[in-house]
């Protein structure tokens, strides 16, 4: 996966609002180490919610 600098430079941890680092299929928050996949060349800022809009993780 390789993300574009430009959207490296606008997307913000949903967690912290930090910037991320692109990693091997996955994107990290320099802020708070979360680790978000990328799947299919998208990365899944809400990979807590198991793809249901609305639903959490209980740790969140």
């Amino acid at each position: 996966m390789k993300l574009s600098a430009d959207w490296l430079e606008v997307l913000r941890c949903p967690h912290c609002r930090g910037l991320f680092r692109e990693e091997k299929q996955a994107l990290c928050c320099l802020s708070c180490g979360r680790r978000y996949p990328v799947r299919e060349g998208l990365p899944d800022l809400v990979p807590e919610s198991g793809k249901l809009p609305g639903r959490r993780h209980p740790d969140h």
